[in-house]
C-alpha cells in the first residue's frame, strides 16, 4: 500500500475480505464521498464525518440509522488506517447524534391468537 490511498480503494478492499451484504457500505461511501469527496484517506476530518451526520440528519433518517451509516464508514477507515500503518484515529469514532435514542419507537407484542394466524 501506498500513503496516497483513496477511500474508494481502500472500501474496495476492505469489503473484498469482509463476507458481508455490500450495499449498505457502499451506499454509505457512495453518500460520504458525495459530500467529501473521493480522497486520502488519511486527510478526511472530524468536519467531514459531522457534515455526514448533519446531511443524513436533513435528509430524515432516524438515530439508529445514522449511527449504523457510521459505523460502516468508521469500520472502513479503521481498516484503511490499519493497512496504511498509520497512527490516526477514525474521524467517525465516537460521533454524537443529536437527540439519539430520543426516536426510538417500541413495537407492541403479539397477542397468541395473532400469533396462531400469522
Amino acid at each position: 500500500m501506498w500513503l496516497g490511498s483513496l477511500l474508494s480503494e481502500m472500501s474496495e478492499e476492505y469489503l473484498t475480505l469482509r463476507q458481508i451484504d455490500l450495499t449498505p457500505p457502499r451506499v454509505d461511501l457512495t453518500t460520504f464521498i458525495s459530500i467529501a469527496s473521493d480522497g486520502n484517506v488519511s486527510e478526511y476530518t472530524r468536519e467531514d464525518a459531522k457534515l455526514f451526520v448533519y446531511h443524513l440528519a436533513l435528509k430524515g433518517n432516524k438515530a439508529a440509522t445514522i449511527r449504523h451509516r457510521i459505523n460502516s464508514l468508521s469500520a472502513i477507515m479503521n481498516y484503511a488506517y490499519s493497512e496504511l500503518d498509520l497512527d490516526k484515529r477514525s474521524p467517525f469514532n465516537r460521533l454524537f447524534i443529536r437527540n439519539e435514542g430520543d426516536d426510538i419507537s417500541m413495537r407492541g407484542t403479539f397477542a397468541k391468537e395473532w400469533l396462531k394466524h400469522g
